[in-house]
C-alpha cells in the first residue's frame, strides 16, 4: 500500500506545480498498483499492458465538457485518496463503489504524442 501513497504524493506535487505529465505518471502508477493486486489474471494482464501503452504514447491531458483541467485532476486525486483508504481498510463495498465512480465519472482525455 505504500506504493499507492507515494503516487498520491507525486500527484499532489504535480498539481502544485502544474506538471500534467508527472500527474499522469503518478495516475498510471497508482492504477498499475491497483491492477497488480487484482485476483483476475486476464484483467490484470490486459490492464497493465494498456497502462504501459498509455505511458509510452500519451503526453498530456485535455479537459472535457468545459470543466477546467485542474478541477478534473483534483477530483481524480480525491478519488485515489479514497480508494487507497478503502483498500487499506479492506472495505470491499467502498472499493467497489469508488471503482464504479472512477469508471463512470468525468475523465480527462489523454492526448497522443505527435
Amino acid at each position: 500500500m505504500v506504493g499507492m501513497r507515494l503516487e498520491i504524493v507525486q500527484m499532489e506535487r504535480a498539481m502544485a506545480t502544474g506538471d500534467v505529465r508527472s500527474f499522469l505518471h503518478g495516475n498510471w502508477q497508482f492504477q498499475a498498483f491497483v491492477a497488480s493486486v487484482s485476483p483476475n489474471t486476464m484483467l490484470r494482464t490486459v490492464f497493465l499492458s494498456l497502462l504501459d501503452l498509455l505511458e509510452r504514447h500519451a503526453v498530456t491531458l485535455r479537459p472535457v465538457n468545459a470543466q477546467p483541467l485542474p478541477e478534473v485532476l483534483n477530483a481524480r486525486l480525491d478519488l485515489y485518496v479514497r480508494m487507497a483508504n478503502a483498500l487499506e481498510a479492506r472495505d470491499r463495498t467502498a472499493v467497489t463503489e469508488i471503482m464504479i465512480e472512477h469508471n463512470t465519472g468525468t475523465q480527462p482525455a489523454a492526448e497522443p504524442a505527435t
